[in-house]
């Protein structure tokens, strides 16, 4: 580590933000097949009728996953 890094407070993500964490099991077989087939996040958001922060969420977790794979357009 630099000395700048830890000399940095650190913070903790999501923090005091209020999130829906929670989305069923056919909303993300839906929008794996949104999202292979190059819909953006508004797409998909308005389709799942779901927060563009959830659907943000859902992204970073099914790509962690390995489920889904990284597009040449992005989130976009």
């Amino acid at each position: 580590m630099t000395v700048i890094q830890l000399l940095e407070r650190k913070r903790i993500l999501f923090d005091n933000v209020e999130i829906d964490w929670f989305v069923t099991e056919r909303q993300t077989i839906v929008f794996r097949k949104m999202w292979k087939d190059g819909y953006s996040i508004f797409e998909i958001a308005e389709k799942l009728e779901l927060d563009t922060d959830v659907v943000g969420l859902l992204i970073m977790e099914q790509s962690i996953l390995g489920r889904i794979e990284q597009r040449r357009k992005g989130i976009f």
